[in-house]
């Protein structure tokens, strides 16, 4: 299986998941609001994603054992912090709520806060260009393993 078949895996669970929130109205009545439980789901259903706490207090989305999500841990979600193309990242970072991430934006990683007001759908579509630019940087061997 290649990562392009595990990638349209990923686009039809992410379907499922979010017609899920929908038809149960767990999501909030705001649609313009991102619903950063609803991301942590969307992380946890990439091929090979893995998820663990680092530094006491943050959740950590991975795959192949390299960050591509951070959240905190305790609480409502603050925001998340996430790996952007290096074209998008000025573009991102001039929006209000969007901020070069503490410690990793020489990396360009951005944090996004609720006050960014992004749709679920155009955040859904910044985690999962995060994902694909870690998934990309994998060996080939460690990408055919998570693909199947």
């Amino acid at each position: 299986m290649t990562w392009r078949v595990a990638l349209l895996r990923y686009d039809i669970i992410r379907y499922n998941v979010i017609n899920t929130i929908k038809l149960t109205g767990s999501q909030p009545a705001q649609e313009t609001d991102m619903d950063f439980e609803a991301a942590k789901r969307l992380c946890r259903s990439f091929p090979g994603c893995t998820e663990d706490t680092k530094w006491d207090h943050d959740t950590v989305f991975s795959v192949g054992a390299r960050m591509f999500a951070v959240t905190n841990k305790d609480g409502p979600s603050q925001g998340f912090s996430l790996k952007a193309d290096d074209e998008r990242f000025l573009e991102l970072t001039d929006r209000p709520g969007i901020n070069p991430a503490p410690y990793l934006a020489r990396a360009k990683w951005v944090f996004v806060t609720p006050e960014a007001q992004l749709d679920d759908a155009e955040f859904a579509g910044l985690l999962r260009r995060s994902y694909e630019l870690v998934f990309a940087k994998l060996t080939r061997k460690l990408q055919r393993d998570i693909a199947g």
